[in-house]
């Protein structure tokens, strides 16, 4: 992804490979092991009647205050593929 837009009203994420829709706000939980505690939310592309499911999530560190980026990609018969981008 090149690109990533989060719409007016929140409810969709836009990027290069399409729209995700907002699925939950993510609380700050001591099981965030890998990054430590965030607050953020959560957007989903694909679903039930699909081979691919994408989700992305965008937040913010509460120790740092740094942004956090979480892709997890799932496809059908594939090991699930993760990216974590704190900046």
């Amino acid at each position: 992804m090149k690109k990533l837009t989060i719409s007016a009203d929140g409810s969709t994420l836009q990027s290069d490979l399409g729209d995700l829709a907002y699925v939950e706000e993510i609380k700050a939980s001591d099981a965030q092991k890998i990054t430590g505690r965030w607050n953020g939310h959560l957007y989903r592309m694909g679903g039930d009647n699909t081979k691919q499911v994408l989700q992305i999530s965008i937040g913010q560190l509460e120790d740092s205050e740094k942004k956090i980026i979480y892709t997890e990609l799932f496809e059908e018969g594939q090991d699930k593929k993760d990216e974590i981008i704190v900046f």
